[in-house]
């Protein structure tokens, strides 16, 4: 009977948690609709980055603005005038966040509505109305420009503030891979040594706990409130605050049950906090770290901190291979360095030198230290393994395995360990139980990037890597890191698929939105054999045949030929051209399971009608259309022979090409149909059918 009760109890509980958040979810809406085209409002945060200006804007509800300083004064004249808590009024279209436009890849619009931002504004105009600063944002001011003054400031701002904007991309990506990003992002063991800190000055003045209780309740509100309310740093504060009055006021409550309400809490002010990523972090290891601290016996403190970082290290591991899909395997013992130095040394010396700024030496030592121990660690990458993407119920299953077999390993039973080691084994070979044939056109904006995966990892080719051409800037317009599709799509989306290694990387030929992040491919995935065409090299080939030959990576020249790959060969059919760098692409023709593929790259009517003079064609069931759909490609009489039943075009939204041109569409009416800069990303599953999906992205 009592266990009933019990049960009872904790399923209307559970039912109202339930309800509650369901009914968040529908009421968390936007008021404003793209017919707003003024506003004014607080302003919360801001980036420059070159002559790009990116702030968010407290109105009736907060806003992404993005603006583009046309001068170099105007950009001088934003950072001298404007504050952090300025009224200003800023005109513009507003949009909606993209969603990601590739499979699996970064959502650019959750991890917005996790900071409750619904709308971006491209920007025209920006004014500032009013200086009035509260007395919080004076106090936020003064530090930020503390902070700035200082030499390194901006690792000041990642260790203090959680604010990473300005911090170099390498940096981040280099502690990523080593598993070690949560030691520099703010969480518990932040406000752990920061609220030690405190106490040990309040100690020596202060005696009674309802006073100091007082006095950290508003000293981790304002910090909260200086790291922008942060997911993590609320939770922590928040945990640390409930133990002090549970202490204090004698609570007969669990820690497990306070940070339960926590979650529920934070979930009912903000359902997309679930997409923010400190927030799944966050929690998942707090929660496993009380659930395993029953196993545990006292230990030395080396042998804590391995413990405790083995247990976070495999809690986390769903959550990289889901995200970042790969997972470093050294990462508990990099930590037994890591985590002493930063929250020892790294830490605390950078709070005292905000302070103290004669002792700053310190600070560049301490810096010095750690860059040069984590190029050294990056030099092991032999043991970071890429995973596929994992499906919610998947990584749901994931944890339950991962919980059981901790506890098992805990209690000294090693058996589930080895189990789960098994799993993760099958998980990096799943390529191999595929039997389709998968063709994909990726979304690389205004460039070309077609991957092909053979049946039962025969082989997987990749033709053409897209590229973003960057045009003359002057030195104040320059951005700090300029964006690389290879870094933020092609090499992750390679990796979510399961693909460790490409068997050919295809240039069709020179143009820089085909082959501009070859650099970058060749420098951080790895390529077996690259195929080029046989015409004259321009620069950007230059380029790639120095960088693989540096890299030791065989490269053949081809405009009429053929390679195999497992069973299935793929023939090259152009003849060389030295005078068109479009005219002598390579242009690729395959037939996999009773289906023809004709990839034409860059090539026109010129490489189309001596194509057809050359080659008794079939008809082709799917169509790469010539330069992203040019008026100049894709001629009728071309069609006519071929009779392609799918055409796929790769083009950029908004482009300045106006790719694909209506002509040509017109021209493929008796098609169907699919562009990139509608669909996002496209992929054609072949076995006993054909199955198509894409990322279909709303305009």
């Amino acid at each position: 009977m009592k266990k009933s009760k019990i049960i009872l109890r904790y399923s209307i509980f559970f039912s109202v948690v339930f309800l509650a958040i369901i009914l968040r979810i529908i009421c968390f809406q936007t008021i404003y609709t793209k017919e707003d085209t003024q506003m004014k409002g607080v302003l919360l945060s801001y980036q420059i980055d070159g002559n790009r200006l990116k702030l968010v804007l407290q109105a009736k509800e907060k806003i992404m603005v993005q603006y583009t300083f046309s001068t170099e004064q105007e950009k001088l004249d934003f950072k001298n005038q404007y504050r952090l808590g300025y009224q200003i009024e800023v005109n513009g279209i507003l949009k909606q966040p993209s969603s990601n436009r590739n499979f699996h890849l970064f959502h650019y619009q959750n991890y917005l509505k996790s900071k409750q931002i619904f709308w971006i504004m491209d920007a025209t105009f920006i004014d500032l109305v009013g200086k009035n600063l509260s007395f919080f944002y004076q106090w936020k001011d003064k530090i930020y420009k503390q902070i700035d003054k200082r030499k390194n400031g901006l690792y000041f701002k990642y260790l203090l503030l959680g604010d990473s904007s300005e911090v170099d991309s390498d940096f981040k990506e280099s502690a990523q891979v080593l598993g070690i990003s949560h030691l520099f992002a703010i969480s518990g063991m932040h406000i752990h040594l920061l609220v030690g800190m405190l106490l040990w000055i309040m100690k020596k003045g202060i005696h009674k706990e309802w006073m100091q209780g007082i006095l950290l309740f508003l000293f981790l509100s304002f910090y909260s409130f200086l790291t922008n309310f942060s997911p993590s740093v609320v939770r922590a504060s928040s945990f640390f605050i409930l133990l002090w009055m549970k202490k204090l006021w004698k609570w007969k409550v669990s820690s497990f049950f306070l940070l339960f309400l926590i979650w529920i809490l934070m979930l009912i002010y903000n359902p997309y906090y679930c997409f923010h990523l400190g927030f799944q972090f966050s929690f998942l290891i707090s929660f496993s770290l009380l659930y395993f601290s029953r196993f545990q016996q006292k230990q030395s403190y080396l042998k804590q901190i391995f413990q405790t970082s083995w247990i976070s290290f495999w809690m986390g591991v769903p959550i990289m291979i889901r995200n970042f899909f790969q997972v470093n395997f050294l990462t508990p013992i990099w930590n037994l360095f890591f985590v002493p130095f930063v929250s020892l040394l790294l830490f605390p010396i950078c709070v005292i030198c905000l302070f103290c700024p004669y002792l700053y030496f310190l600070m560049d030592g301490l810096l010095f230290i750690l860059n040069t121990t984590m190029e050294f660690a990056n030099q092991f990458s032999c043991f970071t393994f890429s995973f596929a993407y994992i499906s919610l119920p998947v990584f749901f299953c994931y944890y339950i395995i991962i919980v059981f077999v901790l506890a098992s390993f805990l209690k000294k039973r090693y058996k589930p360990f080895l189990f789960f080691i098994g799993i993760l084994c099958l998980h990096y070979h799943i390529a191999f139980f595929n039997p389709h044939f998968i063709l994909t056109m990726i979304d690389v904006g205004q460039g070309d990037s077609t991957l092909m995966r053979f049946p039962y990892n025969q082989g997987n080719i990749l033709v053409d890597t897209g590229g973003l051409i960057s045009y003359q800037e002057k030195p104040w317009q320059r951005r700090k890191s300029n964006y690389s599709i290879g870094k933020s799509t092609l090499i992750p989306y390679l990796r979510s698929v399961g693909i460790h290694c490409l068997d050919y990387l295809i240039l069709t030929h020179g143009d820089y939105d085909h082959i501009g992040e070859a650099e970058t491919l060749l420098d951080q995935f790895c390529v077996k054999q690259i195929v080029m065409n046989s015409g004259n090299l321009n620069q950007n080939e230059e380029k790639i045949y120095s960088k693989a030959k540096e890299k030791q990576i065989p490269v053949f020249f081809l405009s009429n030929g053929k390679i195999e790959i497992g069973k299935n060969t793929l023939y090259f059919l152009n003849t060389q051209n030295r005078t068109n760098e479009n005219e002598d692409s390579l242009i690729v023709y395959t037939r996999v399971y009773q289906s023809n593929i004709l990839l034409m790259g860059d090539a026109g009517e010129e490489a189309e009608k001596k194509l057809l003079e050359t080659t008794c064609l079939p008809k082709i069931d799917i169509l790469k259309v010539g330069h992203h759909g040019s008026k100049g490609s894709t001629s009728s009489q071309f069609l006519n022979q071929i009779r392609p039943k799918y055409a796929l075009i790769s083009a950029g939204v908004n482009n300045r090409f106006s790719h694909p041109h209506f002509e040509t569409l017109n021209r493929l009416k008796d098609s169907i149909i699919y562009t990139t800069h509608i669909h996002g990303m496209i992929e054609f599953k072949i076995y006993r059918d054909v199955q198509i999906k894409t990322r279909y992205v709303a305009r």
